[in-house]
């Protein structure tokens, strides 16, 4: 397993990536004024962009949250542990999802609550 300095610089290269991809979005989302001439086919291509242009960016935005806050458990020690149970976190889990606070058991009763799919990132690695 890595090394709480390894894992903070994997997570504050994290933050960064998603800082920078949500200030672009906020940027395109700004200079994306509506053109003077557009028909309706324009119209509905622009609004499907913007609507998943949002969609991204509020998941950034969670993951972003969830990067802050695994830099916080790493400083306070807790960080591998599911915050749920206390139990160790799946190395392969952390691994694929550095910023997860569930191990993988609380993380698939979490999106069964939410009616969520699991997502392929989720799901631990083959050994």
């Amino acid at each position: 397993m890595e090394n709480s300095e390894q894992i903070r610089e994997r997570l504050l290269a994290r933050q960064k990536e998603l800082e920078d991809s949500l200030a672009r979005q906020n940027e395109n989302a700004l200079d994306s004024g509506v053109a003077d001439v557009q028909d309706e086919i324009d119209r509905v291509t622009s609004s499907s962009a913007k609507a998943l242009s949002l969609s991204v960016g509020t998941r950034e935005a969670d993951v972003l949250a969830d990067v802050r806050s695994a830099l916080e458990r790493l400083e306070a020690g807790t960080y591998g542990r599911c915050v749920v149970c206390g139990r160790e976190i799946e190395p392969a889990r952390l691994k694929a999802i550095p910023e997860t606070p569930y191990c993988l058991e609380h993380a698939n009763e979490l999106q069964k609550e939410a009616g969520t799919l699991a997502r392929p990132e989720d799901q631990p690695l083959p050994d």
